[in-house]
């Protein structure tokens, strides 16, 4: 069976069957606060994303997100955004 898109059936000892299906972490679908206010230099589209709405270059962006931390208020503040 294929897992439907962005989900991975449950851990369970070996025999026994999943009843329930988990959602990745990086699910795009995902819309809660931790994910919207921490920015994530390892995921391509959020790095697309940020510099976008932020109005920077990727690079601006990293050089931030280095600097002062993954906080998107906290790049906000340091970019004057």
């Amino acid at each position: 069976m294929i897992p439907a898109s962005g989900t991975w059936p449950a851990t369970a000892p070996f025999g026994v069957v999943p009843t329930e299906e988990i959602t990745m972490a990086d699910d795009r679908n995902r819309t809660g606060e931790v994910e919207r206010a921490l920015i994530d230099l390892t995921d391509n589209h959020e790095i697309r994303d940020w510099s976008l709405k932020l109005g920077v270059t990727e690079l601006e962006l990293q050089a931030a997100v280095e600097k002062v931390g993954p906080k998107a208020e906290d790049v906000r503040h340091f970019l004057g955004k």
